[in-house]
């Protein structure tokens, strides 16, 4: 009996570990844009526009710690319909960002977007999700976007350098 103990401990170690190294999410902040100061400018959860900024944050603001990840949007047109994946990405950052930015970017059709930055085996960096209520303009997702990055050092020496002048 102590062994049959003894070996579900050992099993309950080895499957719990990997859930004890996972780290929380960042999120995503949906906006018009950015100031200089990457700060969003109009943040908000739906949009009477199909036409938005993304700003991907990492968690506690430390740096996403990987060069290539994996941008998909999902779409779910009405509150009971299923989500599809409307668009997939590979993209490049640098390891030392802890934002990241995609100005303007055209949502087909109306109804809930999910949009989720990963590392390339699929760990979750950031997501979250934004209502679209209206369509606006009519144009597909770009293939590539630009993509922005930041971390907090080069923010902090911006800022630093501007006030000693």
């Amino acid at each position: 009996m102590k062994s049959f103990v003894f070996a579900l401990l050992a099993l309950l170690v080895v499957f719990s570990a990997p859930l004890a190294a996972q780290t929380t999410a960042g999120k995503v902040v949906f906006c018009q844009g950015i100031d200089d100061k990457w700060k969003p400018i109009n943040p908000a959860s739906s949009f009477d526009t199909n036409v938005v900024s993304i700003l991907f944050q990492s968690a506690e603001s430390k740096p996403f710690g990987v060069i290539d990840g994996l941008i998909s949007i999902y779409h779910k047109p009405t509150s009971d319909g299923a989500q599809e994946i409307l668009h997939r990405e590979p993209i490049m950052l640098n390891a030392e960002w802890n934002n990241l930015y995609i100005a303007d970017i055209p949502l087909p059709a109306i109804g809930v977007y999910t949009f989720v930055l990963s590392k390339t085996d699929g760990t979750l960096l950031s997501s979250g999700d934004v209502t679209i209520q209206e369509k606006t303009v009519d144009k597909p997702i770009p293939e590539k976007n630009e993509v922005k990055g930041t971390d907090l050092k080069a923010l902090f020496d911006f800022y630093s350098n501007k006030s000693t002048k």
